[in-house]
């Protein structure tokens, strides 16, 4: 069976308050400088989400929830991580790069999914160093998008779609022997 891990939808009523920053409710850290927090509007029909951005000259963001899960020690090897995203267009003439960046318990990234604001595509890069691997797929600012994450730590291998367009399949985990275990999704 699926053991769910960890869920939100940032509503008021799991104890989420719009007029504050999402860093510092409900375990939600952020490193570095940077707008941060929760509102309403960006995805038709859903109450309160969660942003990052908004800000001007920031270099780099971080915001996450530590998971620490070790799948394989809990014998439940595969992880789904899901997420209903939207990347805006940037008001200051800059392009900014937007990515999902999955880490273990010890901190190590292990790999990482890049959105490029100004090509509007999508590419990966695994731990070992290989530079960016573009994936094909392109996508729209302000849209809605859907973007799933498989990762079957026996197997040491990871998945992704985003919405119907698959974005990599059966790539590692990790390519250096890094810890097989589950941190957090920055």
């Amino acid at each position: 069976g699926q053991t769910n891990i960890y869920s939100t939808q940032f509503e008021a009523a799991q104890g989420y308050n719009s007029t504050l920053d999402l860093a510092g409710q409900n375990g939600w850290l952020a490193d570095g400088p940077g707008g941060n927090g929760l509102t309403t509007g960006l995805f038709p029909g859903e109450g309160q989400h969660a942003y990052i951005g908004f800000t001007n000259g920031v270099d780099r963001l971080y915001v996450y929830r530590r998971i620490n899960f070790a799948p394989l020690a809990a014998g439940m090897p595969s992880v789904q991580f899901t997420t209903l995203m939207s990347i805006e267009d940037s008001t200051n003439g800059e392009y900014d790069y937007f990515q999902w960046q999955v880490y273990n318990i010890s901190g190590d990234r292990l790999f990482v999914i890049d959105f490029d604001v100004f090509a509007t595509k999508v590419s990966y890069f695994l731990d070992g160093g290989s530079g960016y691997i573009d994936t094909g797929v392109t996508f729209g600012l302000g849209a809605t998008n859907t973007l799933t994450v498989t990762m079957n730590f026996a197997s040491n291998r990871w998945s992704a779609t985003l919405n119907a367009a698959l974005l990599a399949t059966n790539q590692p985990i990790t390519t250096t022997n890094k810890q097989l275990t589950l941190g957090d999704v920055d």
